[in-house]
């Protein structure tokens, strides 16, 4: 298969509170190799449970496929389908009422699998450590402003990734998020829906 395994995005793994009981997120995912400026789009997913007053766990999953194009040395045209998932544990620190910083460590998995023209390709896996840091800003009582800073290291590939983003409550614990980030070899952006089933 003609094109390298990504470093695995951490943009959507940070945006539920870890002090939140149960999260719950989804969204819309788009990224964009810059070096071929091939673009991939798909749904990401993740869930996060509250381990005490600072700690977390946390899973997450995601696929995406890239759009057709033609590969030169097979002589086909196909599609690329992107798929990671990973676990993590965490912690988060609130500094003040409006200011607080969450770390967290985990494991990821991420495949790349052929579709249509490159459907007999070999699947290609890798698998590693990660880990991420999430400083988090309550600009006003409806809106979340956050920056983080990711590593992977899969298959003896380390890759670095950031990423900035906005939530905006709109209805109780139900939360609009949009981000962007910027890995070592693609970019791309993520909007979706967050929500909160806090402890009783």
């Amino acid at each position: 298969m003609r094109r390298a395994l990504l470093a695995v995005s951490l943009a959507l793994a940070s945006t539920a509170p870890a002090h939140a009981g149960l999260a719950l997120n989804a969204a819309w995912q788009h990224e964009r190799e810059r070096e071929t400026d091939l673009p991939a789009s798909g749904y990401g997913v993740g869930m996060s449970i509250d381990l005490g007053s600072y700690a977390y766990a946390g899973v997450n999953y995601s696929s995406l496929r890239t759009d057709s194009f033609e590969d030169a040395e097979d002589a086909a045209v196909g599609r690329l389908e992107y798929r990671s998932g990973g676990a993590e544990l965490g912690v988060y620190w609130p500094w003040t009422d409006r200011l607080g910083l969450s770390v967290a460590g985990g494991y990821a998995e991420s495949s790349i699998r052929g579709l249509d023209g490159f459907q007999h390709d070999r699947i290609d896996r890798l698998d590693g450590p990660t880990g991420y840091a999430t400083l988090s800003y309550r600009v006003a009582p409806r809106l979340d402003f956050n920056v983080g800073r990711g590593y992977s290291y899969l298959g003896a590939r380390p890759g670095w990734d950031s990423s900035a983003g906005l939530g905006l409550r709109v209805w109780r614990e139900l939360w609009l998020d949009g981000g962007y980030w910027r890995g070592e070899g693609a970019d791309g952006w993520n909007v979706g829906l967050r929500t909160a089933i806090p402890d009783r």
